[in-house]
């Protein structure tokens, strides 16, 4: 059984930093870097793993989506977007927004 299963009373977990590996060399289990769709494949199959874990132990999970600035369009300034690219932006079902405003 999973810790979740072993413990009801929790209902939140929270998964920090997910960008941080899936940007910065993810690795197959082989060890070999994982190229862009296979990356965004990763991110396809750990979004439906987590709505499961959530749904099936009536829980909410909290994933972090870190934002990077990329140089905009046309080569003039720079645009803020999620880190994790198109693909995990448009998959929570609600979102929540920090920022520092110094």
């Amino acid at each position: 059984a999973s810790h979740l299963e072993r413990n009801r009373n929790i209902k939140l977990v929270v998964l920090d930093s997910v960008a941080f590996h899936m940007r910065s060399g993810a690795t197959s289990t082989s060890g070999d870097k994982l190229d862009f769709s296979k990356r965004q494949h990763s991110l396809a199959n750990m979004f439906h793993l987590l709505t499961k874990l959530a749904v099936e132990n009536k829980c909410c999970v909290w994933v972090t989506n870190h934002i990077t600035v990329r140089k905009a369009e046309g080569g003039d300034g720079a645009k803020v977007v999620p880190a994790l690219g198109d693909l995990w932006a448009h998959v929570p079902a609600e979102r929540f927004f920090v920022w520092n405003t110094d």
